[in-house]
C-alpha cells in the first residue's frame, strides 16, 4: 500500500493561480482543470418500480454512474439513467446479489444536460425484497 501514499490531486495554492501538485510531481497544464463532479442519490427502495430525480443546477455531462445496493436482495433489478425523459445510451444497469453489490454504467450518447435540466434514476422493482440503492454519478460540467 506504500505505493498508492502519493495518489492525489492538490492545488499548491487556494488561489488557483499555482499548479496542481500530482503523485508529487508539480504540473502546471495537464491537469490544470480537474472537473469530475460526483453526485450522490439515495433511492429508498429499489425492488418498487419507481424513480428519483436529482436537479445538478449546472451544465454538463454524464460520464459514468456506479450503483452499490444497499442491503442483501432477490431477484434483479434493472435501471435506466436519463436527462429529464431521454434515456442515457450506455451499457445495461441491474442489480441483485449481496449488500454492496455493484454495477458500473458507461454513457455512450444522449448523456448531455443543462442547467435547468434533471438527472433520473428509475427502477424496474424487479428484484423482490425492500432494499435501498446508491447511485453515484460522475459528472463533467462544461
Amino acid at each position: 500500500m506504500a505505493n498508492n501514499v502519493l495518489n492525489r490531486f492538490e492545488r499548491a495554492d487556494a488561489s488557483g493561480d499555482n499548479a496542481l501538485i500530482c503523485d508529487g510531481t508539480i504540473s502546471g497544464s495537464v491537469l490544470e482543470n480537474l472537473e469530475t463532479v460526483y453526485l450522490f442519490v439515495y433511492m429508498p427502495d429499489m425492488s418498487t418500480a419507481d424513480f428519483v430525480y436529482v436537479f445538478p443546477r449546472f451544465p454538463g455531462t454524464v460520464i459514468g454512474a456506479t450503483l452499490v445496493s444497499g442491503e442483501d436482495v432477490t431477484g434483479t433489478a434493472i435501471f435506466t439513467l436519463a436527462v429529464t425523459t431521454t434515456t442515457i445510451a450506455g451499457n445495461s444497469l441491474a442489480l441483485t446479489g449481496n449488500a454492496g453489490a455493484t454495477d458500473i454504467f458507461v454513457a455512450t450518447a444522449d448523456n448531455t444536460f443543462t442547467n435547468s435540466e434533471v438527472l433520473r434514476v428509475e427502477t424496474d422493482g424487479g428484484s423482490t425484497n425492500v432494499c435501498p440503492a446508491y447511485i453515484i454519478f460522475e459528472l463533467e460540467p462544461t
